[in-house]
């Protein structure tokens, strides 16, 4: 396989594990997004690599690695754009959890002050007798 078609693969598999992190986002599913976060860490080793093998392989033929490089800004964009979409997942997310978090927050104070007022303190069973 030559250098260019080993790093689309790899774009391809991080396209892959971009899209099914966005599915476990909207599933909150988190162990699953930490899963596609670990194998991304992984893939993003892999891909300096073979980005580096690839430049080498451009300037041993006599080819200027922009070029190269030109040729696959318009997959690294769309993988931005799975990106960004799934950060905007993230970010909705957590805003409802804070939302909901908030909302228990605002329950708790609201049982805690009703217990004051109604609950009081009980005057012990046994007095002595004495």
């Amino acid at each position: 396989m030559s250098c260019q078609q080993t790093i689309h693969a790899l774009y391809e598999d991080w396209r892959v594990l971009s899209e099914t992190e966005g599915e476990a986002i909207s599933a909150g599913d988190w162990e699953r997004v930490n899963g596609c976060q670990d194998q991304k860490q992984h893939l993003q080793n892999r891909i300096i690599k073979a980005t580096e093998a690839l430049q080498n392989e451009a300037v041993a033929q006599g080819v200027n690695p922009k070029r190269t490089e030109r040729g696959l800004r318009p997959i690294v964009e769309r993988l931005i754009a799975l990106e960004l979409r799934n950060q905007e997942l993230l970010s909705a997310k957590r805003q409802t959890a804070d939302a909901e978090k908030a909302e228990l927050e605002r329950s708790e104070r609201n049982l805690r002050q009703v217990h004051q007022s109604y609950g009081g303190t009980r005057e012990a069973a046994w007095e002595s007798y004495s």
